[in-house]
Order: structure tokens, then C-alpha cells, then sequence
């Protein structure tokens, strides 16, 4: 098992710069039926060479990421965010986490499918057989991944569910909901 965890940087704004591309050539298009002359040799290199240092960059997860098919991860997806304490300074924030079984990508979507246990949400907990799109998370988030084993996977799974299930049980107990005909209703902040 590879224990070693691997850190990519986020990619860009691929689908955007591929959009721009074309973009760019009806624009130019259109300028051209107005009679004005653009060279767009400089513009669209210069877009081709961001969309290919794009899709490089992604090309190799998608190449690291193939090895863990069948395996257990964790992976952390997080964004650049301002540092709360001092302005001037950003720091990575977590948004997504999860403990994963890999199972297959299909390149027409970008869909990484897998069974997911979502580890920072305390509404849902367990496991659910879905998918990710990597290529849209990869645009803006770095990914931290590393193997994990079956057990960890299993301890998660575990884990979130039981914190889902006292998240609730605690509400309901602080006193600030009452029984009702309608289920639980909150009496007070």
C-alpha cells in the first residue's frame, strides 16, 4: 500500500480558456464582416498554450489518480481562502473530504465515480455510490490524496453515520424543540 500522500495544485479555469477559444474566433469573425482586420495568431497561441498546460496538469491526476481504482483513498479537496486572522495572508480551507473506494472515470463528463463517505458533513453520514466531477473541482481546489486501508474506510463510514445520528439526537434533546403533531419544531435560538 502506498502510503505516501500526493498534493496536485488546482489547474485553472480549463473549460473556461477552451471557451474563450472559440469565442475569441467568432468575435473575430465578426469583426471581420465589419471590415476590421485583427491578427488572432498572438491571442489564440497564447490560449492553446494555457489549455494545454490545463489539460497537462490534469491529464497527470487523472494518470496518478488510475492506480487507486479498486482501492481505498482519502481525499481532501480544499480552496484558497483568506486567512481570517490576517488579511493579507491566504491559507488552504478544506471544503471537501472524503474516504473513498475508486472505482472508474469517464472522460465524456469528468465523472469519478467511487463510494464516497463524505467526512465534513454532519447531515449525512455512511456511504453513497456517486460520482465527483474532478475536472470542475480541480479548476479552483488542490487535491491531497493517499491510500488508506479497507478498515479506515469502514471506521469512517462508521464514524460519519454515528455523528450524523448524535448531531440529531443532541438537537433534540437541548430542550429548544418541542414534540408536535408535525415531527420535531424548534421552540427558541
Amino acid at each position: 500500500m502506498n502510503n505516501k500522500k500526493r498534493i496536485f495544485e488546482p489547474i485553472g479555469k480549463y473549460e473556461v480558456i477552451r471557451d474563450s477559444f472559440s469565442e475569441l474566433n467568432s468575435v473575430v469573425s465578426r469583426l471581420k464582416l465589419c471590415g476590421v482586420d485583427i491578427d488572432m495568431e498572438n491571442s489564440s497561441n497564447e490560449i492553446v498554450k494555457q489549455e494545454n498546460e490545463c489539460y497537462n496538469r490534469y491529464k497527470e491526476i487523472l494518470e496518478y489518480i488510475r492506480q487507486f481504482y479498486g482501492k481505498y483513498v482519502q481525499m481532501k479537496f480544499c480552496y484558497k481562502g483568506a486567512n481570517i486572522s490576517d488579511s493579507d495572508t491566504e491559507t488552504w480551507i478544506c471544503e471537501f473530504e472524503f474516504s473513498a473506494l475508486l472505482y472508474q472515470y469517464i472522460p465524456s463528463n469528468n465523472c469519478l465515480f467511487g463510494v464516497y463517505c463524505n467526512l465534513n458533513n454532519d447531515y449525512i453520514g455512511g456511504v453513497k455510490d456517486c460520482s465527483i466531477n474532478l475536472l470542475h473541482l480541480m479548476e479552483n481546489h488542490r487535491l491531497e490524496i493517499e491510500e488508506i486501508t479497507e478498515e479506515e474506510f469502514i471506521f469512517d463510514a462508521n464514524a460519519t453515520s454515528y455523528k450524523c445520528l448524535m448531531k440529531r439526537l443532541d438537537k433534540i434533546k437541548s430542550g429548544n424543540y418541542e414534540l408536535t403533531e408535525n415531527g420535531y419544531t424548534r421552540t427558541s435560538l
